[in-house]
Parts: structure tokens; C-alpha cells; sequence
């Protein structure tokens, strides 16, 4: 009788266990799917600065940690031939919060690719890329102060010549309205954007990219309030190989009159590749090229290292000198999770 019993009891335990490991599976695949798949990241930083208002963190204070990014991001596919694609992207910290990504893409071939929506604008090498893959901590100086970001519009871009596993060519094009993320255009006039990418063997690149826009408002917070020439261009190549990554990047802008420009380099050694890396980046931002003490440059050196894919932990040194203002020793660190 009692052995009955325990058999009873194990069955019980093993069916319900039976259940309970289908229950997680279903769990798994319902965000988990060609429909729906959910991935995110998020960035915890500690930065110090010897002079917090010259920092590259935007600090107060000479030293603080910030939940800078918590992201949840939403994509999938459907129809019958896969074609069409969704992606949603969400950031949840409060300082920043907010709608990054929502757009929709129609993709018949691989030389012509359709979206609308809100996303990152084809802009320069670096500003597209992912927060996750930037190799420093901070944005380059430049690329934050001149590309812009998200903003709302559509674009056509594709590639062609295929090489043995890269594309020759890349290519990408929009109208957007030029008022940033989650904004309605001010002006009746859109912005033009495009790059292109060309990839003469694998693992090199060179980039050329335009923007061509209007923006409404004061220049330099100067009277007239009305629309203003918004016009930049850039050129930039990377290399990419097993041990080693760089890249450089040259940005010209006349915004309302006021001619800026700036440029950076950076190089990788990857010590081991998807483990550790070390890196070296020199970048300098002219505010304005006809004032003679308007630079600002920026030398950061920094060590990554890779717990699992896109997870990471960085350490980055930032000396900075502002012509104007004055100079700036800090030091960041910055968690990355993935999921």
C-alpha cells in the first residue's frame, strides 16, 4: 500500500514537472518567434570627472552612477515569402524615456529595401550603428554634436555586386522631416539623407554620406526665428579583421551660416577576438571654423572585455581639451547586458 502510494506521488511529481517544463517552453516560444522576437540591453555607468562641467557624462557632480539605457526591443516577420518586417524599440529609463524605434520594411529584393517609420537616420558610419557595438562608452564627440540621430521619414536602400559573402555596394536614401525623434516636422520643407557604401575587399569599407535640410529656428540663439540652411557632408573608411578594427571619419556642416567641422579616428586590437580588446580614439569637434578657440578634442583610451555575446564590461579614460573652457581628465566604466 505504501509503495503504491510513493509510485502515485513520484507519477504526480513527474507529470506535473512534464507541465511545468511545457509551460516555459510555450513561454519561450511566444517571444521567441518569426513573428515575435523580443531582445534588449541595458547600460549602468560610473564616471568621474576632474571637471564636471567639461565632461563627456553631462554630469553635476565630479562622480556618479547612471542607469543610462534600459532597452526592450520588439521584431519579427511575416507573410508568405517573409518580405515584410516590424521593429519596435523602447527605452524605459526615466531621464531619457521614450520611443527609439518604430517602422515598418518591405524588403521584395536584396538591391531595394522599403521603411517607414521612425529609425536612425543614413548618416555617417558611426551613427547608425548600434549603442551595443560603439566600441567606446560615449559617442564620438563629433558624430553626437553633427549626425543627428532618429528621426521620421522613409527610406529605400539595398545592396548589390555580392563578393564572396559581403556586398560591393550599399546604399541608402530617405526623406525625412529633420525635427529628431518622436517629433512632427515644424517647416514644410524635408530633409535629404543618403549614403552609400563601397567595399573593394572584404573587411574594408568607404563611405560617403549627404544630408541636404531646412531647420526652423535662431542660429546660435540669435533673432531671426525662420528656417535655416542645414547642409552636411561626410567621408569615412573602416577596416575590419580578425585582430585589428578602425575606422575614420571627416564631417564638414553650415548650419545657418555657421561652418563646423570635425573628425576622429579609432583603432581596435582585439587580443582575443569576443574576449578582450583594447582601443585608442582621437577626435576633434569645431563648433565653429571662423572662431579661432572652438575646438574641442577629445584622447580616449579603453579596455573591453566580453563576458558573452554583446554583454561586456568597459573601461574608458577620457582626457578632453576645450580651447575655451578649459581642460578634463575622467574615467568611465560602463556594464553592458544583453539579452
Amino acid at each position: 500500500m505504501k509503495r503504491g502510494l510513493v509510485m502515485l506521488c513520484l507519477a504526480v511529481l513527474a507529470t506535473t514537472n512534464v507541465v511545468a517544463q511545457s509551460d516555459v517552453e510555450k513561454l519561450k516560444s511566444a517571444f521567441k518567434s518569426e513573428m515575435l522576437n523580443l531582445t534588449g540591453y541595458a547600460h549602468v555607468i560610473y564616471s568621474a570627472n576632474e571637471h564636471p562641467a567639461l565632461g563627456l557624462g553631462n554630469n553635476d557632480v565630479n562622480s556618479s552612477f547612471d542607469l543610462a539605457r534600459a532597452v526592450l526591443t520588439a521584431i519579427g516577420t511575416f507573410g508568405d515569402k517573409k518580405q515584410f518586417k516590424y521593429s519596435l524599440q523602447y527605452n524605459f529609463v526615466s531621464s531619457s524615456s521614450g520611443l527609439m524605434d518604430l517602422y515598418g520594411e518591405w524588403d521584395p529584393v536584396q538591391a531595394a529595401n522599403f521603411r517607414f517609420g521612425q529609425f536612425k537616420i543614413p548618416f555617417t558610419m558611426e551613427m547608425p550603428m548600434s549603442a551595443t557595438r560603439v566600441e567606446t562608452i560615449y559617442s564620438t564627440r563629433p558624430i553626437a554634436a553633427m549626425a543627428g540621430g532618429r528621426d521620421i521619414g522613409v527610406q529605400l536602400s539595398g545592396k548589390a555586386f555580392q563578393g564572396e559573402g559581403f556586398s560591393k555596394l550599399v546604399y541608402a536614401a530617405g526623406i525625412f522631416n529633420g525635427t529628431g525623434k518622436n517629433a512632427k516636422d515644424n517647416n514644410n520643407h524635408k530633409d535629404v539623407i543618403g549614403t552609400v557604401y563601397v567595399q573593394p575587399i572584404k573587411g574594408l569599407r568607404v563611405n560617403g554620406s549627404i544630408y541636404s535640410g531646412k531647420t526652423y529656428g535662431t542660429v546660435n540663439g540669435v533673432l531671426p526665428l525662420e528656417n535655416h540652411v542645414h547642409n552636411l557632408w561626410s567621408v569615412g573608411l573602416d577596416y575590419n579583421i580578425t585582430h585589428f578594427s578602425g575606422r575614420s571619419e571627416y564631417l564638414s556642416a553650415n548650419d545657418g551660416g555657421i561652418h563646423k567641422e570635425g573628425y576622429y579616428g579609432l583603432a581596435v586590437y582585439k587580443i582575443v577576438p569576443n574576449k578582450w580588446e583594447i582601443l585608442g580614439k582621437y577626435d576633434v569637434y569645431n563648433r565653429n571654423k571662423d572662431i579661432s578657440d572652438s575646438k574641442i578634442t577629445d584622447i580616449t583610451a579603453g579596455v573591453n572585455y566580453y563576458f558573452a555575446y554583446l554583454t561586456r564590461v568597459q573601461l574608458n579614460y577620457i582626457a578632453t581639451n576645450n580651447q575655451k573652457e578649459g581642460k578634463n581628465n575622467a574615467v568611465a566604466v560602463c556594464l553592458q547586458l544583453y539579452f
